[in-house]
């Protein structure tokens, strides 16, 4: 009998379709920032997550030029 399954997620067994950019993200999680004391507006975090990104995507394929998803918890500044 086995007590845990692991499985891939993203793209090997469903295909999950996220969409960061929407305003409504980026609004409340700025309401929750404030709620804990850092004011930064919704545009400010949408800029600063992009920066992040394109960052990441430009060492990913420095690195791995086929490989074209990037791991977003290795972005830390």
């Amino acid at each position: 009998m086995f007590k845990n399954y692991v499985f891939d997620l993203y793209g090997t067994l469903i295909d999950i379709n996220t969409n960061e950019w929407q305003k409504k993200l980026w609004e409340k999680l700025s309401i929750l920032y404030k709620y804990k004391g850092a004011s930064y507006t919704a545009k400010e975090i949408a800029a600063d997550y992009g920066k992040y990104v394109d960052a990441e995507k430009k060492r990913v394929h420095r690195r791995h030029p086929e490989y074209t998803e990037i791991d977003i918890s290795a972005m830390r500044s």
